[in-house]
């Protein structure tokens, strides 16, 4: 696993933890966070959570994540053969991840993923 110089004695292990070695020894200061952005008709889903912090290095990681931790989700935003629905778009900062690597763009610490579901209309 690929470490980067973060600061003397402290680096950070590609997509999951700052690590500082004290006196030869590893120690994890912290999980790196990405934020998910939940939208407010799936809120009633999440307890009204409005946000939601993972530790997922892919989209498809984050999003999981957010299902296991909110199991009644899973039937609105995958479908039977357990990817994102077709009407669901998901944007990293504020790119459509259909336009980067799908599910498997990389998430980075700090990034926003965006959950937008298709909103229904009526008629005129």
């Amino acid at each position: 696993m690929p470490l980067f110089l973060k600061s003397k004695n402290t680096f950070w292990l590609t997509g999951f933890f700052y690590l500082e070695i004290n006196n030869n020894h590893p120690i994890i200061l912290n999980k790196i966070m990405a934020k998910i952005i939940i939208p407010t008709p799936l809120r009633k889903f999440t307890d009204n959570q409005s946000t939601f912090d993972t530790t997922g290095v892919t989209v498809k990681e984050a999003v999981a994540e957010l299902i296991t931790t909110h199991g009644d989700l899973a039937k609105h935003l995958l479908d039977d053969d357990q990817k994102i629905r077709s009407f669901i778009r998901i944007y990293l900062g504020e790119d459509d991840i259909n336009a980067l690597d799908k599910e498997d763009t990389a998430v980075a610490e700090n990034d926003i993923i965006s959950i937008v579901p298709a909103i229904a209309g009526g008629s005129i």
